[in-house]
Parts: structure tokens; C-alpha cells; sequence
């Protein structure tokens, strides 16, 4: 099994601005995390049903893997796939 590789994104604020979260939450960092993870969540269910149906209509693609992440991994390395950046470029 291969190992997840974590990435660390670092965001800015000025100090009033945190004094101003603080307001209301208890931890900042972890109110962070937890806005991507649902925000990644919420991509990642209608990514999936995207990456499948265009995975089915793939006649290179004779199988398609059982998991989550196999299916989303299958999907980025077709030749087809674009992230938001090369879609807007176009």
C-alpha cells in the first residue's frame, strides 16, 4: 500500500482578523482543516461521478478499481482529464 503524501497550505491573516475569528471560534487551525475537509468532500462527490461516467465511456478502460481514490487516480491520469486550470486556460 502506498503512503499518503500530505500537503501543507499556509494561508495569511492580519492580526485583527484572527482577533476577530477568535470572536467566535475556539481554534482557528482546526476550523481551517475542517472548512477544506468539507470542502474537499463536497468536490470529491461530484468529482466521482464525473471521473465515472467518463471512466465508462473510456474504451481504453476495461476495469475500474472498487475504491474511492483508485477510481479518482485512474481518472487524473487520463490523458482527457484537466484540472480547473487548464479548463480556463482553454
Amino acid at each position: 500500500m502506498k503512503g499518503k503524501q500530505v500537503k501543507t497550505i499556509q494561508i495569511s491573516i492580519e492580526d485583527l482578523d484572527e482577533k476577530v475569528l477568535k470572536h467566535e471560534l475556539l481554534d482557528v487551525q482546526d476550523w481551517v482543516q475542517k472548512a477544506v475537509e468539507g470542502k474537499i468532500n463536497s468536490v470529491k462527490t461530484r468529482l466521482l461521478k464525473e471521473a465515472q461516467e467518463q471512466l465508462f465511456k473510456d474504451p481504453e478502460v476495461e476495469s475500474m478499481p472498487a475504491s474511492e481514490s483508485g477510481c479518482l487516480e485512474l481518472y487524473f491520469s487520463r490523458s482527457y482529464y484537466k484540472d480547473r486550470a487548464a479548463r480556463e486556460s482553454e
